[in-house]
């Protein structure tokens, strides 16, 4: 898949190969990362979409990290739940929200899960876990009778919290297009004759892309390249071609033959496999949604500076890789992958490398906007998209390099995003701003340039009305100081830095620091998901209005 001329780059494919896709708006949904914060606050954004009957015209959604949790079930709901019920229904608006009806959740609801999901404590199980159980093992493809260790003790849990709810945690899975597709039908035979099922993607939904990120071994420092997961194809659809060791990334293949050995050259003697080359492959394992949505929220293995060593002792996830630009390259091997927040932390690269001309772009936020810009260039890798990121991935040297990948928007336009969200806030409003933005050619993140998109930039900040609109229970709460757990206290006496870095090690509730609540380690109350995912949907209810989300969506 190297970049392609034309409206979609390289990734036509996939309105060819999946028609529905075309009768759709030319709308895309970025959704960035944060942690189940992040997560939840995208399911009030879905809430939105639904009662305003235009969730259905939405073309793709891309998720970074957290955002990935939600998206990943959301995508592939089978047809026993139903979306509506998932999403919880339309929004209830602030004065509803007592602290009752905010734990009141629905059964078979995302926000259900995520209130029930208990990750850390998971978490130290699963990483307990013996290796050798046959529950976290999976038949490999090239030795049926053989244990294979799919899913380590972070994806573990990623699963048991936001997928098995919807019987989708299955780790002897593979994704692909809807049943009655090329690619279902490819998946089935495939699998045929092994334990291994296909997971469709829900029909009349949008194609999702799950972002996730690899090291890249040409950097100096701390740099990454993208991964994409899709039900389609997975790989890196980016292209180093003077990497240490040979070429990296260039293209994806088919979900099913996603983390496998090269194929080892082909019949006419080349090296390299061209656009449309079928291939024989032999994965190390399949590849399920489990995978995929786990790993686009590893923020931890960052730590780790993706050692793969390290990553597997510590629980993350590896995979076999291998470039298409040259199948002999000593870089294909087995690789560490991560979070995809040094990537792109908003998901928007995803869908420029589509062509997306329209974008709705909700994003979290560990902090309120000033007057001052750096409240926002200060807490987020954001700005790397204008080039102007100040934040350090892991190491300071990495900035620069993540303005030089990320970087496709004019610098000077990030001012003019950050002074249109404070003048809207100072209006009274919701932080919600519609800028038109020249797209700049970026090889290093693969997007090709040279049109314009719109995006509606969503940011979180409470707006004084929702505040003053909750039922006196729940205003209350945001009154309150941050509770501290025995487990957290414990951890703050032995580490101090993580009561200065806010780090919750127990059940978060709400409180003063909403809506910009720790999402490291810590999972949230039910109260809490509820209400983050409110507090979105009236950000973009009220920030774009009814009559202006339903124009976006005309062609």
């Amino acid at each position: 898949l190297p970049p392609a001329s034309g409206p979609n780059g390289g990734f036509a494919f996939e309105l060819k190969e999946f028609e529905d896709l075309q009768s759709r708006a030319g709308v895309g949904l970025a959704l960035g990362g944060g942690g189940i914060r992040s997560a939840s606050q995208m399911n009030g954004v879905f809430q939105v979409l639904l009662q305003h009957d235009v969730l259905k015209k939405v073309r793709y959604v891309s998720s970074c990290s957290g955002a990935s949790w939600f998206l990943a079930p959301f995508a592939f709901l089978p047809e026993a739940f139903g979306i509506e019920t998932f999403l919880s229904g339309p929004p209830l608006g602030a004065k509803a929200l007592t602290l009752p009806v905010l734990r009141d959740l629905k059964e078979g609801s995302w926000l259900k899960a995520a209130g029930n999901a208990k990750g850390d404590g998971e978490l130290l199980c699963a990483a307990c876990a013996d290796d050798c159980c046959l529950e976290t093992c999976q038949i490999t493809a090239c030795c049926p009778s053989c244990p294979r260790l799919t899913l380590r003790a972070w994806n573990q849990v990623m699963a048991a919290d936001y997928l098995e709810p919807f019987k989708l945690g299955s780790q002897r899975s593979v994704m692909a297009l809807p049943v009655g597709t090329g690619s279902h039908s490819r998946a089935a035979e495939a699998m045929a004759g092994s334990s291994v099922t296909v997971n469709p993607l829900r029909r009349g939904g949008p194609y999702p892309i799950i972002t996730a990120a690899r090291p890249d071994p040409s950097a100096p420092t701390d740099s990454w390249l993208p991964v994409e997961f899709a039900p389609l194809a997975c790989g890196t659809p980016v292209l180093d071609e003077k990497a240490r060791g040979g070429p990296v990334g260039g293209g994806v293949i088919e979900s099913f033959g996603y983390n496998s050995l090269g194929p080892g050259g082909s019949k006419t003697g080349r090296t390299e496999v061209q656009d449309g080359d079928e291939v024989s492959v032999i994965p190390d394992f399949f590849v399920p949604l489990a995978l995929a949505a786990g790993t686009s929220g590893a923020g931890y293995t960052l730590i780790l500076k993706n050692k793969t060593v390290a990553v597997e002792l510590a629980g993350g996830p590896t995979v076999q890789l291998w470039s298409p630009a040259d199948t002999t390259s000593d870089n294909n091997k087995l690789s560490a992958l991560c979070d995809s927040g040094p990537n792109d932390t908003t998901a928007i690269l995803a869908l420029l490398r589509r062509g997306v001309r329209k974008i709705i772009a909700p994003f979290s936020s560990r902090n309120a906007l000033t007057d001052d810009i750096t409240s926002l260039t200060g807490n987020s890798w954001m700005p790397a998209l204008f080039g102007r990121n100040i934040v350090a991935p892991t190491s300071e040297a990495s900035i620069d390099l993540m303005n030089r990948n990320c970087k496709v928007f004019a610098s000077s336009e990030l001012d003019s995003m950050f002074d249109g969200l404070r003048s809207k806030q100072r209006e009274g409003g919701p932080p919600v701003f519609q800028q038109t933005l020249d797209v700049f050619k970026n090889k290093w993140c693969g997007v090709l340039g040279g049109w314009q998109v719109t995006i509606v930039w969503v940011y979180p900040d409470l707006t004084d009305t929702f505040r003053d609109n909750l039922p006196p229970d729940t205003k209350q709460k945001l009154t309150e100081p941050p509770k501290v757990g025995p487990i957290t206290e414990c951890v703050y006496n032995l580490f101090p830095i993580a009561k200065t870095k806010n780090i919750a090690f127990s059940e978060k509730e709400i409180d003063s620091t909403f809506p910009y609540d720790a999402t490291n380690w810590g999972y949230y109350s039910p109260e809490l998901c509820h209400l983050l995912a409110e507090a979105m949907a009236n950000n973009l209810q009220e920030g774009m209005g009814a009559a202006q989300i339903e124009a976006f969506f005309d062609d």
